[in-house]
């Protein structure tokens, strides 16, 4: 090997050494060997929706958790059968290339090695890299390793075909990589021209913009919608903001990071940054503040919680204007002259970049889940995304499946968590406060309640209710606004199959309502309930 090929891999190798031995001393920093997570007890909502999806990843969750599926993917890959551990190493790893990738990054803008790696070194130590690593189970680790490979692909000018496939998978590991692909636009513009560089973003925007619309119209059409405010809630969510100030300025100053880039931005040497990168620096900014500010119908709540994790992101963008502030102590060296991918290489990524888009649906299993998107209740969505599966997987077998109050009790902090499968997720609205969690009867406590019927393959289905009344009353069994039958529920143990039509069902989480004709309470009880595949479908 050429002794300058040697010397120009030792600062990219010795940014892979200092970002992997700090990521490390924080993990062990952070390790509380009194505090073990595992399959069953999660530190989060989130963490409970990343386990689900790495367990199967092509079932859709839970909107918009659900969507965010590469690093599921990645962690499912991985060897061995611990989850928890898998995202551990797949957020170190992501981490550690993401914190490479900037350091050739901040090269290519023209900064020296001890520079790069300075920043480096705080980038691997800032509290939200501290954060990636002590809460594994998320998506930030991978994202952040795809925005800066995005960061340094389109400064260092390369063909359109890793960009393409770089936007392409961010947005399969999270949505907010979309917002990056406007570089595409403002770094040509001084190079190539405007109408050029506004045809090179359409296109590099042409995959991000198809996994988008496969995630959340082909694979689960009916899951869609946000959680973010909406348009008429954006004053308000902008007034509580800026009421609970006390609660955000510690963190968004990222140790005085965030001063030192607004002074770096009054530089004139950092006019030419800004001009290529002032929009990502501007809106992976707000980032952090959109995020934190979910809307509960019309409520508004801020989750002060989440501001640290996500200035992960604008952190990226900020630590090149941080530098700037340095004056001269900092001297940066006229950039490198653009490089382009020879051809076999760029037609590789350009395949990888069809294969992902052509590969993606077929990938997907189109089942539909219940929706839990306004519960944010962790053990009921690994209950039911483990259950539901398995109970379908069992009717297509052509096998009976039976609930009863007594094979399915499972409490929160009172059961075993691995007895998880006991819990009541099949039952839904009517039955009462978080029916799931209930060890006693399972009784009506409203005119109507509902019931999951979870289905593979669209299939007679016989449906076997006993109950037990107070007083005698009559339970209509209600699927798509059509009634399939009814049960006369007396003060004795009555037992009645209804036959459900295969037209009526479909693959997925199908809903049932179960309807009284009297409306009082304490209502019917449910003693058991059978699920039997009819024969000759």
């Amino acid at each position: 090997m050429p002794l300058r090929a040697i010397k120009s891999a030792v600062g990219p190798l010795a940014a892979v050494v200092f970002a992997f031995s700090i990521l490390a001393y924080q993990h062990h920093r952070q390790y509380d060997p009194h505090v073990r997570f595992d399959r069953f007890q999660l530190p989060s909502y989130d963490a409970y929706a990343y386990v689900a999806m790495a367990e199967s990843p092509s079932f859709f969750t839970v909107a918009p958790w659900g969507y965010r599926l590469l690093t599921p993917l990645v962690v499912h890959a991985l060897p061995g059968r611990n989850s928890i551990r898998g995202f551990l190493l797949a957020s170190v790893a992501g981490l550690t290339l993401g914190a490479l990738f900037l350091f050739l990054f901040l090269r290519r803008l023209g900064h020296g090695s001890i520079i790069a790696l300075a920043a480096v070194t705080f980038f691997c130590l800032s509290p939200p890299a501290a954060d990636a690593v002590l809460h594994g189970i998320n998506t930030d680790a991978l994202a952040a390793l795809l925005l800066a490979a995005f960061l340094y692909s389109s400064e260092a000018c390369l063909s359109l075909s890793p960009l393409c496939l770089l936007a392409a998978l961010g947005v399969l590991c999270k949505e907010i990589n979309l917002v990056v692909v406007p570089l595409v636009f403002f770094v040509s513009r001084d190079r190539h021209g405007t109408k050029t560089a506004l045809l090179k973003m359409m296109i590099v925007a042409l995959p991000a913009a198809a996994v988008a619309f496969t995630l959340r119209y082909a694979w689960a059409p009916r899951a869609g919608g946000t959680i973010l405010p909406g348009v008429d809630q954006i004053p308000a969510a902008i007034s509580l903001t800026v009421e609970q100030w006390r609660e955000w300025w510690r963190p968004i100053l990222l140790w005085g990071l965030t001063p030192l880039a607004l002074i770096g931005a009054l530089r004139k040497n950092a006019r030419r940054y800004l001009a290529r990168y002032g929009f990502a620096v501007a809106a992976l900014g707000m980032l952090p503040f959109v995020s934190a500010v979910y809307g509960g119908g019309a409520e508004l709540k801020f989750l002060s919680g989440d501001i640290p994790r996500l200035t992960l992101y604008p952190l990226l963008v900020w630590l090149p204007l941080a530098l700037e502030a340095f004056g001269r102590f900092a001297k940066r060296r006229p950039a490198p002259p653009a490089s382009r991918l020879p051809r076999p290489i760029a037609g590789l990524f350009f395949v990888t970049t069809l294969g992902v888009l052509c590969g993606l649906p077929f990938m997907l299993d189109p089942y539909r889940r219940a929706d839990l998107r306004g519960s944010r209740d962790g053990p009921l969505l690994l209950a039911l995304c483990r259950e539901s599966p398995r109970v379908a997987r069992r009717l297509e077998r052509n096998r009976s499946v039976t609930f009863s109050p007594e094979t399915h009790a499972w409490a929160w902090k009172v059961s075993d968590a691995p007895l998880l499968n006991r819990m009541r997720w099949f039952l839904r609205e009517g039955f009462g406060d978080l029916p799931h969690y209930g060890v006693h009867a399972i009784t009506m406590r409203e005119r109507e309640a509902r019931i999951i019927l979870p289905c593979l393959r669209p299939r007679d289905i016989e449906i076997r209710l006993d109950m037990i009344a107070h007083e005698a009353d009559v339970v209509k069994v209600v699927l798509k606004g059509r009634i399939a039958g009814a049960i006369q529920a007396t003060t004795t143990r009555s037992s009645k199959a209804i036959r459900i039509p295969a037209a009526l069902l479909f693959r997925g989480d199908n809903v049932i309502t179960l309807r009284r004709e009297r409306d009082g309470v304490p209502g019917p009880r449910l003693l058991r309930l059978t699920y039997t595949p009819m024969p000759g479908r």
